[in-house]
Parts: structure tokens; C-alpha cells; sequence
């Protein structure tokens, strides 16, 4: 392999692990998503094009920089351009994660109602309802997920996926999440 190969190379390798990064922290985030589709547009592509452009010139006007100055554009460009591309993969994420909070969320209710049998009302936190063993989702590890008034429960939460948050909401008066954006 080539100096230039393993360079070339190299860039790639930085590329995908800044885009796996990104799409494993941020989730396919409204903000992010923006962030590296600009990256993309106003980096990426004007660099492969000078990377192109200067292979192309260089056959004709050689000097022994110009094939290097083309490499590196070219590895910018991946490097800018890669995590575009893998922004799908935390938007597939953000949805799985959105499952799983409902499903945790719905694990619960058999508990919530156990309690409001036994006491004739509903808790009013779950803190000390709910089993330790249980591992909270992602989205529900900072939040205030759960409310009640006594006489019903709410679960809600929220997901950063476009200008404003879109809001999930589990009202046990009506049985059935809504969303909100």
C-alpha cells in the first residue's frame, strides 16, 4: 500500500468513526442532522471537486505537490462528507429509542395499577414502586417521565427530531400515546 493509499485510507477511517460517533450520541438530531448536511454541502463536495480537478490538471501541468494537494482535499471531503451520509443511522436509532421508552413506559402500568388497588389512588411518584433491576431507557434517564394527580397517570417525554421537540404522551384516562410536535 501506498503512502497515499494509507492516507486516503486513514481519512476514511477518521470519517466513519466521526460519523458513527455522531449518530450514536446525537441520535439523527434535528440540529446535527443540519449541521452535517452543510458540512457536506459547503465542504465535502466543493473539496472533491478541487480533489478531482486537481488530478485532472496535474496530467497535464505536473508538479510533484499537485497529486498530494488533490489527495488531501479528497480525504477532507471524506472526512466532511462521511457522517452526512450515516446521518440515517441515528435517526433509525432515535426511533428504536423511542420504542423502547414506550415500552418501558407500558411495562410500568401493570405496577400503577396494582398500586391504585391496593391504596385506591395512584402514586404519586414511582420512585419506590418501580424495581431497581429494571435499566430506564435512554430518553427517560434525565427526565421526569411520570405524573399523576390520583385519580390518573401520565407518562411523557420528549425527542429533539426537527425545529421544535416532538412530545410523546401516555394519559391512562384515554389508554393510548399521543404526539405532539
Amino acid at each position: 500500500m501506498t503512502k497515499r493509499h494509507a492516507f486516503l485510507m486513514g481519512a476514511i477511517v477518521v470519517g466513519l468513526v466521526l460519523g458513527l460517533t455522531l449518530a450514536f450520541t446525537f441520535r439523527g438530531d434535528f440540529g446535527t442532522t443540519l449541521v452535517l448536511l452543510a458540512l457536506v454541502g459547503c465542504v465535502g463536495i466543493p473539496l472533491a471537486l478541487v480533489g478531482g480537478l486537481t488530478f485532472v490538471v496535474a496530467r497535464y501541468v505536473y508538479h510533484k505537490r499537485m497529486p498530494w494537494i488533490g489527495l488531501i482535499a479528497l480525504a477532507v471531503a471524506g472526512i466532511a462528507s462521511i457522517p452526512g451520509f450515516l446521518t440515517p443511522l441515528g435517526i433509525v436509532l432515535q426511533h428504536n429509542d423511542v420504542i423502547r421508552a414506550r415500552g418501558y413506559c407500558e411495562s410500568l402500568i401493570p405496577l400503577i395499577e396494582a398500586y391504585r388497588a391496593e391504596h385506591g389512588r395512584y402514586p404519586s411518584r414511582l420512585d419506590d414502586h418501580v424495581p431497581s433491576e429494571r435499566s430506564v431507557p435512554r430518553l427517560l434517564e434525565n427526565e421526569t417521565f411520570y405524573s399523576s394527580d390520583g385519580s390518573a397517570f401520565w407518562f411523557q417525554f420528549e425527542v429533539l427530531d426537527g425545529f421544535l421537540p416532538t412530545i410523546y404522551t401516555y394519559s391512562s384516562e384515554d389508554d393510548e400515546w399521543e404526539e405532539y410536535d
